[in-house]
């Protein structure tokens, strides 16, 4: 098995371990039997569970963003442009760890232990978002992507169901389109 073939395993295997543990319940232990290796050889691919989770992180960012760049062409005005990219990122997200019973301390360590990937992450996003509002925002563009990104944060700490937080955050898009409308 080559060392990508590897990394995929345990990228997998620290996604469902993280999604059913926490991050502070899971331990390498916990990944590596899940992910059919031994400690020293999942060792050899990650120094450490923190690193594993920054690892899943960044795949998932990897794997969402270029959904969005295949789905975008597909879309027919900036509202269903940006309703995919909240669906595939946001949303997403927020249903993956709403189906941990971890779900709050979850996005906790997404903020601590993966802070630099989540924020570079959602800079991406976030200029993906400005680009869509750019015909309608002009030079607003960014503070308006800014503030649909912000509020998407805000919300997950309230903690609602996913459907709440999908309308929510569709009604915002909205509320952001009639604001560069009048």
């Amino acid at each position: 098995m080559s060392e990508g073939e590897r990394r995929r395993r345990v990228l997998d295997a620290g996604l469902a371990t993280f999604v059913r543990f926490g991050l502070r319940r899971t331990t390498m232990a916990d990944i590596a039997q899940a992910a059919g290796m031994s400690r020293p050889s999942l060792y050899q691919l990650f120094d450490s569970k923190d690193a594993i989770f920054a690892a899943v992180l960044r795949d998932m960012g990897d794997r969402a963003l270029a959904a969005i760049a295949a789905a975008l062409p597909t879309q027919h005005d900036e509202r269903d442009r940006l309703r995919l990219v909240i669906e595939r990122w946001c949303v997403a997200g927020y249903a993956l760890a709403s189906t941990s019973p971890e779900a709050t301390e979850l996005v906790e360590a997404s903020n601590d232990a993966g802070h630099e990937v989540m924020n570079a992450i959602y800079s991406q996003v976030e200029t993906i978002i400005a680009d869509i509002l750019e015909p309608a925002a002009g030079a607003d563009s960014t503070r308006a992507a800014s503030v649909l990104m912000a509020t998407a944060r805000g919300f997950k700490h309230k903690r609602p169901s996913v459907e709440d937080y999908r309308e929510q955050m569709f009604k915002t898009i909205d509320i952001i389109l009639a604001a560069y409308r009048c």
